[in-house]
């Protein structure tokens, strides 16, 4: 299982736990978290101590795997010997089936857990079509952590998640040694969610400022973000493979309430209604050989999101919160025709947010 931090993956874990226990007893359930200093210094005691303790019968549930070095070998390791079935949780994005196909050789199944969807909380609070465009609202504000949206320090929380991932997936993970020149560019990042980002730019803007990182370091930081599930990135649409790797990309969270601790509602609605369908975007094609990009030409037309699979691109996805405005709609609706013509795909999505905002959102989840 792998996902954002706090997502619920360990309650996933004591769930199969839980259910596991028809035909295992509770004493055969082993629950490792390799946050634990102790743990991760000991990890290796699993194998390699002679006449291993644990019976075949033993069911192993590995938390946060990522927290040890060389945590792929070991694990292939660990499952070679054939003796239990072993349920491993991190939230590390190398932990991708595709990443560790060629370690495991076919033989783990990945399930991905994120925060709630829109979908899950309309379902969760029962809401009916009056209530759905509050909750919904209320959604695009805190997101969907599942403690967040229960609690009421809904705030402290967010910025709480947000350090825990900085510091202990971005920070000690890669060694990172310049702490406050990190955090200093994680915070530009953040308050720009939802936007074209240039790494360019943005090594100009801190150098001018007296924060002197190279184009190199800021990229690399930007992956380790992206590994530690803070964000993903959207890059341009390009028939060239250099096209994509020359321009800039757009950043957006795993959930829509990292937004908080960076920008007010107020000034950007906008933007995490269109994060909020890119992260049903990410989430639907993580896994699969399908690909999401944006789309610009040389005329500042844009098509928010192109689904493109084997066979070339196969969507076009527009995100407009207000289509109520016509000079907003006829810009958005140009440069969908624009980008069907160029791209040559007639399917085309327009998902709007003031105009019928339950069923697009149920639609778009």
């Amino acid at each position: 299982m792998i996902g954002p931090r706090r997502a619920g993956k360990t309650f996933f874990m004591f769930q199969i736990s839980e259910d596991l226990t028809r035909n295992f007893g509770k004493d055969d359930m082993v629950y490792v978290d390799f946050e634990d200093l102790m743990c991760r210094v000991e990890h290796s005691e699993l194998i390699h101590v002679p006449n291993d303790p644990l019976p075949d019968r033993r069911v192993l549930f590995l938390d946060e795997v990522q927290s040890i070095d060389d945590w792929s070998s070991w694990l292939r390791g660990l499952h070679n010997m054939g003796r239990f079935p072993i349920f491993v949780s991190g939230s590390s994005s190398r932990l991708l089936s595709r990443e560790i196909a060629t370690q495991l050789r076919g033989r783990s199944i990945t399930r991905v857990v994120f925060p709630f969807s829109p979908s899950e909380v309309l379902q969760y609070e029962g809401a009916t079509d009056r209530r759905a465009l509050a909750v919904l609202h209320r959604y695009l504000e805190w997101g969907g952590f599942p403690r967040v949206y229960l609690s009421s320090s809904k705030i402290d929380l967010l910025e709480s998640y947000v350090d825990t991932i900085f510091f202990r997936d971005v920070v000690e993970r890669f060694r990172v040694r310049d702490i406050e020149g990190a955090r200093i560019f994680r915070d530009l990042v953040m308050s720009n969610l939802g936007q074209i980002f240039s790494i360019s730019k943005t090594a100009k803007f801190l150098k001018s400022i007296g924060v002197d990182k190279s184009k190199k370091t800021l990229a690399e930081l930007m992956s380790q973000f992206q590994e530690a599930f803070m964000i993903f990135t959207v890059p341009r649409y390009s028939r060239s493979a250099r096209g994509i790797i020359q321009t800039p990309r757009k950043v957006y969270p795993v959930d829509v309430g990292l937004f908080q601790p960076f920008s007010s509602m107020a000034e950007s609605l906008t933007r995490r209604f269109e994060s909020l369908v890119a992260i049903q975007l990410y989430k639907q094609h993580l896994l699969t050989a399908q690909r999401v990009y944006y789309w610009q030409d040389q005329h500042g037309h844009e098509v928010d999101f192109v689904v493109v699979g084997r066979r070339g691109v196969e969507t076009l996805v527009q995100v407009c919160y207000d289509a109520t405005d016509g000079k907003t709609r006829e810009r958005e609706e140009q440069g969908l025709v624009r980008a069907s013509r160029e791209l040559g795909c007639k399917n085309l999505t327009v998902i709007t947010g003031r105009v019928g905002l339950h069923a697009q959102y149920r639609a778009a989840c």
